[in-house]
């Protein structure tokens, strides 16, 4: 019987459903590559099979598909590089909207673009100096609050501070309409044909998506287009610009022939034959991510904002407002595993019913566990052996009981100090594969810490894939094959 999947969509982390001849972010989605033999010790210069000079970054993961390797960069550039060698075969950049918008509307918008860019620095200096100003006033507040501790009656320290505040009062107001006033800038810039400054992760950080017959790309300019493998453009068009200034991390998804992406206040469901437009839904701060499920007979998405909503046409099914996670759902036999940070950070399964139910539907919560409470949580989870993985911006390792949510251990990464773990987990045969910034350590799957190695390649943070005995990695520079 074929298998219908369950897309789940939350926020600010990408990933992608699986189907049959279907490649994309952290291969199934689950970040599990069983069959591998990989290796668990290389450098720059040890078991490196080949590497390739890339030419701009990205934080996008590469897609194997037969023996051709896909990758992103910066801005809006599609590699294809031979997997044997590593060399690139073709290359094709998406030429910002050169293709997708009126030629004459491009340069009057980039003409305003550069008048609001120069309205936006003036104002920015000027936010600075203000800044400068009232944050003597609120040191000298905190002074005076001090002396107020040791002698609570000073009438001249009590009239000291409320002048202090009378002064301040006004050059705070006017550092907050100096930032509203960059933020109205801004957002005039966002809605102009032209490409704004994102800061990392950036424009080309959704990974690739591929059916074994076309690849798909979407881009942080608003920008979908279809190749096929071997770089013949079948379609380009332009969905919705993002203005998400930390970067679109939103992966494309195929289902029943159709392209799930996201723009900055949507998601679109595209005809992947065309690229022309299905259905179109609201979806808050437009960034979701996918898993992959089964019920009934029928596709469905749910968004933890939104609700379920039906894949043939966008309804919505039901309303909900579960979900605040940043980092990516794992599903495994129909269990949706979420991770979250903050205070307080959280870990917690869902069991999806076997059955659409013919009114309402609602997931059954299996267990809910605390995590370390104070950082951010960007690092994907694994699941693996019957184990959960997963760390926050702090570098810790948490590892809980698949089943029953129960912590098993906990332990720093990377010799017990605070590292910046962004890269999604993998799991390649026996091994866990956690990154931090091109530092990767590799332990062994279990309820216990058993460290192989730790390696060290340039700075990245794209998930690496597995395939054999060979691991590839793409870093800010290079795409890497690593193997012996």
């Amino acid at each position: 019987m074929k298998q219908i999947p369950i897309l789940l969509v939350a926020l600010l982390a990408p990933i992608f459903v699986s189907q049959a001849e279907t490649y994309g972010f952290r291969r199934d989605g689950t970040g599990n590559f069983p069959d591998a033999n990989p290796p668990t010790t290389w450098s720059t210069d040890k078991h490196v099979v080949w590497k390739t000079p890339l030419p701009a970054p990205s934080e996008a993961s590469p897609i194997l598909v037969g023996d051709k390797m896909f990758i992103t960069a910066e801005t809006d550039t599609l590699i294809c590089v031979n997997a044997a060698d590593g060399k690139i075969l073709w290359q094709k950049a998406a030429n910002g909207y050169d293709n997708v918008a009126p030629a004459d509307q491009i340069k009057k918008d980039q003409a305003s673009a550069i008048e609001l860019n120069n309205e936006s620095k003036q104002v920015e200096g000027e936010y600075w100096k203000l800044n400068a100003q009232l944050t003597k006033f609120k040191d000298e507040e905190k002074a005076l609050k001090a002396k107020l501790k040791d002698k609570p009656d000073d009438p001249a320290v009590k009239q000291q501070l409320e002048e202090n505040n009378k002064q301040a009062a006004p050059l705070a107001k006017s550092v907050a309409d100096n930032q509203a006033t960059k933020h109205h800038i801004q957002e005039e810039i966002d809605n102009l044909w032209v490409i704004s400054k994102f800061d990392i992760p950036g424009y080309s950080t959704p990974t690739p998506i591929s059916d074994g017959k076309n690849v798909y790309a979407m881009y942080g300019t608003g920008v979908a287009v279809c190749y096929d493998l071997d770089g013949n453009r079948k379609w380009i068009r332009f969905v919705q610009k993002s203005n998400h200034h930390h970067g679109l991390r939103i992966c494309p998804m195929l289902f029943d022939g159709k392209l799930a992406v996201c723009g900055n206040t949507n998601l679109f469901a595209l005809n992947a034959a065309d690229g022309k437009e299905v259905w179109k839904i609201a979806c808050v701060g437009g960034m979701p991510m996918f898993v992959q499920s089964q019920i009934g007979n029928e596709t469905v998405l749910a968004l933890p904002y939104s609700g379920l909503v039906r894949g043939s046409d966008g309804k919505t099914l039901f309303k909900s407002g579960n979900g605040n996670a940043f980092t990516a759902p794992v599903v495994q036999g129909g269990v949706i595993y979420y991770t979250s940070g903050g205070t307080p950070g959280s870990a917690w399964a869902v069991k999806l019913p076997t059955q659409m139910p013919e009114t309402a539907m609602s997931g059954e919560i299996l267990w809910k566990s605390p995590l370390p409470n104070g950082y951010s949580r960007f690092a994907s989870p694994v699941v693996a052996g019957g184990f959960l993985y997963t760390s926050d911006t702090s570098g810790k390792l948490t590892v809980l009981d698949a089943k029953t949510g129960a912590l098993v251990y906990e332990r720093m990464l990377l010799d017990d100090k605070r590292v910046d773990v962004y890269g999604p987990f993998t799991a390649a045969g026996k091994y866990i594969y956690a990154s931090s910034l091109g530092k990767t350590v590799v332990f062994e799957a279990g309820k216990e810490y058993k460290e192989v190695a730790k390696n060290e390649l340039d700075t990245f943070r794209a998930a690496p894939i597995f395939q054999g005995k060979r691991m590839y990695v793409r870093t800010d520079k290079f795409l890497y094959c690593i193997g012996e």
